[in-house]
């Protein structure tokens, strides 16, 4: 919650997104803190989510594949 509160507070300031460094110095944590709880909360994305003009794709046709990547 605290990282919400500095992000409200920080933006009318700043006139642009606080970056994760002016947020962590807002309330006392480390960058890295406030990184990993913000990426905590990220929605997920399903691989199967169409994509293209008339979604005719999906996601994971376009992802490479890292298992066949590291046996290359």
């Amino acid at each position: 919650m605290q990282i919400k509160k500095a992000h409200i507070e920080l933006f009318p300031t700043l006139r642009r997104t606080p970056t994760i460094i002016e947020i962590a110095e807002a309330i006392d944590a480390l960058s890295k803190q406030v990184s990993e709880c913000l990426n905590a909360f990220r929605p997920l994305v399903s691989l199967e989510l169409g994509i293209g003009e008339e979604q005719e794709n999906q996601l994971q046709e376009i992802l490479p594949d890292e298992i066949i990547s590291a046996q290359e």
